[in-house]
């Protein structure tokens, strides 16, 4: 049993790990700025770029604002700060806020999958300090908000779960997966997780009570979803427009093929897939969990899937995967580092960050797929 003075020096470590976890994002964001300038822009810049003008009244509907009508989230957010900020820096904050409470998130995510402050913090500190976030995170892209509000639907549902599905805390989830889905593909993928859960525990139970809590959880989402496409979306695309622009339009044969989705699974998380198979070793060979976390383990995994069906293999949408990878990988360290001296653990924890540090020198704007392929053709 944990008595107060306990309690509060558990909170008060916490809240210094958090603190620390701020400085680093700072210190990682002056590093990206001074390697790319303040706004790296991609393609799809311009884009979001438009549909903040759109929403600020300065633009009509265009080819590339409708594709996105269905993710207006950085369109609309973007066009209440514009009057004080360039759509680029309307961009830019928002990414900034999405990276710094990711992190957080994370952190706070790994405490409730029973890791340690430490083990916790290292976790954070690697997905941090990831290649395609790096590169992609704080770019003038959206990929930083689909892992945000994935996580962020995942943390939620992880506190309702334990507290018996409260129908106020499910419908608090659900939005909150709505947010995500109109920001990115990805920001959707906490409620699929909440999904194969509830079907886990569904039939594990046996039980048509278990169908309120289902309909708590998914009414919400559709209804707002049926809102959205009433009012924003209208005339706009549809997800599955958008699905089907790019099944037709931007499928590629390199990089879609094997030899790039094994390049880019291996860049995503370098060393750490090493770490992460030790972990899983470990958890097979000691039976780490009991079966319920094993349904928790199986649904991280399972969630993640859809992005293998995107029809171009990028390290940014296989990104999610830290998802299950990270907290392999800590199962990997704990495995690496037993018993061995305090100079062999440092050296355990900062190589991932070295190696994706040297990534992200090495790609610079470019691909680092291409580079590889310029060397040994």
């Amino acid at each position: 049993m944990i008595n107060k003075q306990q309690l509060n020096t558990l909170k008060s470590e916490t809240y210094n790990k958090i603190i620390f976890l701020v400085t680093i994002c700072i210190t990682i964001l002056l590093f990206t700025f001074s390697q790319t300038g303040v706004h790296n822009v991609y393609n799809d810049t311009s884009v979001y770029v438009n549909q903040i003008l759109y929403y600020e009244g300065e633009l009509t509907a265009g080819d590339g604002i409708q594709y996105h009508s269905f993710k207006p989230f950085y369109g609309i957010v973007g066009s209440l700060l514009y009057p004080a900020l360039s759509p680029y820096g309307a961009l830019l904050a928002i990414n900034i806020a999405l990276y710094i409470g990711f992190i957080i998130i994370t952190f706070l995510f790994l405490k409730k999958l029973q890791f340690s402050e430490e083990e916790s913090f290292i976790g954070a500190t690697w997905v941090a300090t990831g290649y395609p976030l790096l590169k992609y995170g704080l770019a003038l892209l959206t990929d930083i908000s689909g892992w945000f509000f994935a996580i962020a639907t995942i943390y939620i549902f992880l506190i309702v779960r334990e507290r018996g599905y409260p129908k106020h805390l499910l419908i608090i989830t659900s939005i909150i997966g709505f947010i995500g889905s109109l920001c990115k593909e990805t920001g959707l993928l906490g409620l699929c997780f909440a999904g194969i859960i509830l079907f886990f525990d569904f039939f594990k139970s046996a039980s048509w009570k278990k169908l309120h809590t289902i309909l708590a959880i998914s009414l919400p989402f559709l209804l707002l979803q049926g809102i959205l496409y009433l009012t924003i979306v209208k005339e706009g695309k549809t997800a599955v427009d958008w699905i089907a622009f790019n099944i037709t339009t931007n499928t590629n044969d390199t990089f879609h093929s094997f030899k790039y989705f094994i390049f880019t699974e291996g860049a995503t998380f370098a060393i750490l897939w090493i770490y992460a198979l030790f972990g899983l070793l470990f958890y097979i060979k000691n039976k780490y969990y009991k079966k319920d976390d094993f349904i928790l383990w199986v649904s991280l995994v399972l969630m993640t899937l859809p992005v293998l069906f995107w029809p171009l293999f990028y390290v940014r949408i296989f990104y999610i995967q830290f998802l299950f990878i990270i907290p392999l990988a800590l199962l990997g360290y704990k495995k690496i580092t037993n018993n061995k001296g305090l100079l062999y653990t440092y050296f355990v924890i900062f190589l991932p960050i070295t190696i994706s540090v040297i990534l992200y020198s090495i790609a610079g704007k470019g691909s680092l797929f291409d580079i590889l392929s310029f060397v040994f053709k």
